[in-house]
């Protein structure tokens, strides 16, 4: 017969800690990471296909801007792995690490800043673009010239000054993470990402309304043009909903 095991008598054994519950901190943060490197995806296809059939015809602005967001996305994603590799495999069953930011995760709030800035600015070039719109710049069936409104330039302005403080409060934020080095010690700036993502929501909404109005407006009654309109209203209101979705859940996080 095999030798039975005995347990040790000694009772004093120390029993590890048990560990704190990170379903709602960093399991949350993990899930979200593992979106936001499918969408990155998406962010490569998009740009690959701007390069190869847009990006010969557009604008050095046009260009500036999808160089700076790729490089942005990417950045922001390579910062959200190093975060999670850091607290949940390089500082596994070391709960002290928790309490404690590291620099790739300061780094989110200064990113995701830049990135609603660019967006935004984007955005906002396409609504000081209308008030030199004509009709035949939306579809070539139409020839008669039509400017709207050059009230557009003030709307453009409130715009960009939101996307700028969107931009000011994330850089703010990111730097006292730096500073302060706990999560206890930050908690009492959390304030100013709120802030920065509830300008960056005014900004969308703003830039969005504009766009949906001006295109609205421009119906003539011809079918085949009002479908293209209809369209591209279609397309605003996509977009303008996935951002303004994307900054809700990103308030509601913290």
């Amino acid at each position: 017969m095999g030798a039975s095991f005995n347990p040790p008598s000694d009772t004093t054994m120390s029993i590890p800690p048990q560990p704190p519950k990170l379903d709602l901190t960093f399991g949350a943060f993990l899930i979200g990471t593992f979106i936001s490197v499918v969408l990155y995806g998406g962010v490569l296809q998009q740009s690959h296909r701007y390069i190869r059939f847009y990006a010969p015809e557009d604008t050095a602005f046009v260009k500036a801007i999808v160089a700076l967001i790729l490089v942005t996305e990417t950045t922001g994603v390579a910062t959200c792995i190093h975060a999670c590799y850091h607290y949940l495999v390089t500082n596994y069953a070391n709960p002290a690490a928790l309490q404690f930011t590291c620099w790739s995760l300061n780094l989110q709030s200064a990113l995701v800043g830049l990135v609603i800035f660019l967006a935004q600015t984007f955005y906002a070039r396409r609504v000081y673009l209308c008030q030199f719109c004509t009709y035949s710049a939306i579809s070539s069936i139409l020839t008669t010239p039509y400017l709207v409104r050059p009230g557009y330039a003030a709307l453009v302005a409130i715009a960009v000054s939101l996307s700028i403080l969107s931009l000011v409060f994330g850089t703010a934020a990111s730097v006292l993470g730096f500073s302060s080095g706990t999560f206890p010690t930050f908690r009492q700036y959390t304030w100013l990402d709120s802030v920065g993502l509830s300008t960056a929501v005014m900004s969308d909404l703003l830039t969005t309304s504009v766009l949906v109005v001006f295109l609205a407006r421009s119906r003539t009654g011809f079918q085949k043009t009002d479908h293209i309109l209809d369209r591209l209203i279609q397309y605003l209101l996509n977009t303008g909903m996935i951002l303004c979705t994307s900054l809700c859940h990103e308030l509601s996080d913290l």
